[in-house]
C-alpha cells in the first residue's frame, strides 16, 4: 500500500516546497519506524496492549512541544494539556483494556511491549514533524511561548500531534 500511496503521489514531488523535503523525509523514516515496532510488537504482545501503549504518542508530542518548542508544559502552566493527555489514555484504557484491565495489563511485561513504546515514539516523532510543516507552509509557525505566529488572534496553540 505505501508503494502503491508513492506512485499515485509521485506526479507532485515536482510541485513539493524544498524547504519540505527533509522534514517530510524525516516524517517518513518516523512513521516507517512506528510501523515496523506496531508489527514487531504484535508478534508475542495483545493488540489491546500494543494500542495502549501506543496511545504514549500523546505523551511523547507533549515532550518534544517542550522541548523542541520551548513551550512550558508544567502541569501549573499547561493544565488543559495534561487534562487532555490523560483523557486520551483513559479513553484508550476503557476502549482497549476492556472492563477488566489488570487482566490485559497482568500478561506481564514482554519485547513487545518494549517495541509499542517505540510505536508510540515513531509515530508521535511524525505527527510532531507534520504539524511543524503544515505551521512552516501556512507561515502559523509556533513562537517559543507556544502561540501561533501570524495567527493574529493571540490565543494559545493547541497542542500538536494526531
Amino acid at each position: 500500500r505505501f508503494a502503491l500511496a508513492a506512485l499515485v503521489l509521485s506526479p507532485f514531488l515536482p510541485r513539493l516546497d524544498r524547504s519540505l523535503v527533509r522534514p517530510a523525509l524525516l516524517c517518513g523514516v518516523a512513521d516507517c519506524v512506528g510501523y515496523i515496532a506496531q508489527s514487531v510488537a504484535l508478534v508475542d504482545t495483545p493488540a489491546a496492549k500494543v494500542a495502549f501503549l501506543g496511545a504514549l504518542t500523546v505523551i511523547w508530542v507533549l515532550a518534544l512541544d517542550g522541548f523542541f518548542n520551548g513551550r512550558d508544559l508544567r502541569p501549573q502552566q499547561a493544565p488543559q494539556a495534561w487534562l487532555a493527555a490523560s483523557l486520551t489514555l483513559l479513553g484508550v484504557a476503557f476502549l482497549e483494556l476492556g472492563p477488566h484491565p489488570g487482566a490485559v495489563l497482568a500478561t506481564g511485561v514482554h519485547v513487545g511491549d518494549m517495541w509499542a513504546a517505540v510505536q508510540a515514539l515513531g509515530f508521535g516523532t511524525s505527527f510532531w514533524i507534520v504539524e511543524r510543516m503544515m505551521g512552516a507552509s501556512t507561515g502559523t509557525e509556533r513562537s517559543r511561548g507556544g502561540e501561533r505566529a501570524g495567527g493574529g488572534s493571540g490565543e494559545p496553540a493547541a497542542s500538536g500531534g494526531g
